[in-house]
């Protein structure tokens, strides 16, 4: 063969390996089949939904199952090969309380717990683990494994007012506590490290904030006023000391975190201001004749300093506020527009529940757990960590609850904050 001929094959090959590399980011390989598992006299009908290298979306399978008068929807983040049709079979169970279904996928390999439907509500098994004897026998029947759901606290740390449960630790989970002088700073590598950062116990922290993987906080070592605001790495515990040309108050509050510019309001001054986590620059925003801004639903709000003020107005990037959501505490928007979850808080008594749905189809409540702090929840990528009285807890659909630590003054004081980074 010449060399001009091996030089035309080149191109046209290079020419195809493009052609096809676009192709498959444009989503070539999306799909979406209908099929049904029979189980006796039982039809399960499956809508089975690839969705694979769509621009802004995270690779996932989407299931609904239909049986009889019951809908029973979930997603897995895997892309097994990019097949078909690839639930297996799917054992079910229908009873007074819960209706159940358990699939199993031709690759053998367990993705998801055993789903169950009460009230137009999905529960994953876990959760009820020992509230039916029917659900309980059924289960026994399944060659089901629940090990990952099982939380281990025999191998624990304590240090001060912390209990830590060294089994519990994620890799690559970065935990830190506020403690009265400092931080504590929790995970697998190092299980426990202090950073002290005032020379007295400081009670009550308005001007502190967490964001990824930082930490921020005035000098409480100052009374009134603070020129001085630290910043802490939570993996590394490496600190910076961010210095601002005005002497600002100690009696603001940390308003939220917005594209890495953490907003505080200086009650004194009835001023806005900006921390810039990249930059570390400190920046006057607005005042009592301009006006302040607040984030709402994906938006800036222009709102007067006044009413920051009277209230301590505070926001987070994922919060809606909708009228159509008031029998909710809280809702988060979580994700993309196909892979996303709404995630719902609703009171009951002393505790808050808590619900997924898929932002496609916002009424498909799944229950996840329970809560007691609704103002302190942090979401690092399928993890979501919370409170439930003394513990820091976090839950995923693979792992179920399980308990980091327990800290004995978060009985006593509400204002301790926490904060979780995963590398």
């Amino acid at each position: 063969m010449s060399i001009k001929k091996m030089v035309i094959l080149l191109g046209f090959l290079l020419v195809f390996y493009i052609v096809l590399s676009c192709l498959l980011k444009k989503g070539g390989a999306s799909h979406e089949v209908n099929y049904t598992i029979k189980k006796d006299d039982v039809s399960l009908e499956v809508k089975e939904a690839l969705i694979y290298h769509e621009k802004n979306e995270q690779d996932h399978y989407s299931f609904e199952v239909r049986v009889k008068n019951h809908l029973f929807s979930f997603r897995i983040f895997e892309p097994l090969h990019k097949k078909s049709y690839i639930i297996q079979d799917i054992s079910y169970y229908e009873g007074n309380d819960y209706t159940c279904i358990y699939p199993t996928f031709k690759t053998k390999e367990e993705f998801h717990s055993i789903l169950c439907l009460k009230d137009n509500i999905m529960y994953p098994y876990h959760t009820i683990k020992g509230k039916s004897v029917e659900v309980d026998n059924f289960v026994s029947t399944l060659e089901y494994n629940d090990s990952a759901y099982i939380e281990d606290k025999t191998d624990f740390l304590k240090k001060g007012t912390l209990t830590i449960y060294r089994k519990n630790i994620l890799p690559n989970h970065y935990l830190a506590v506020e403690n009265y002088k400092g931080l504590s700073l929790i995970n697998q590598k190092d299980v426990y490290k202090n950073i002290e950062l005032f020379t007295s116990d400081i009670y009550t922290k308005t001007m502190t904030i967490f964001d990824g993987s930082f930490y921020l906080s005035a000098d409480y070592n100052q009374k009134y006023t603070f020129n001085e605001l630290f910043k802490i790495d939570i993996k590394s515990g490496k600190k910076e000391t961010l210095i601002s040309n005005t002497a600002l108050n100690l009696d603001g509050y940390f308003m939220g975190v917005i594209d890495e510019n953490a907003y505080f309001f200086d009650k004194s001054r009835k001023e806005q201001y900006s921390v810039s986590l990249e930059n570390k620059q400190i920046r006057k925003n607005g005042n009592q004749d301009t006006g302040i801004q607040i984030y709402e639903n994906g938006a800036w709000k222009d709102v007067s300093s006044y009413v920051a003020y009277q209230n301590k107005l505070t926001f987070h990037q994922e919060k809606i506020v909708d009228q159509k959501y008031q029998q909710f505490d809280r809702v988060d928007k979580i994700g993309t527009h196909k892979a996303g979850s709404y995630y719902f808080y609703q009171k009951d008594g002393n505790v808050y529940h808590v619900y997924k749905a898929p932002i496609l189809n916002e009424t498909q409540y799944t229950y996840l757990f329970d809560t007691t702090n609704i103002e302190q929840v942090v979401y690092q990528n399928d993890f979501i960590y919370y409170i439930y009285d003394k513990d820091v807890r976090y839950y995923s659909d693979m792992t179920g609850s399980k308990t980091v630590l327990s800290n004995s003054e978060f009985a006593y004081n509400k204002s301790l904050k926490f904060g979780v980074f995963l590398s």
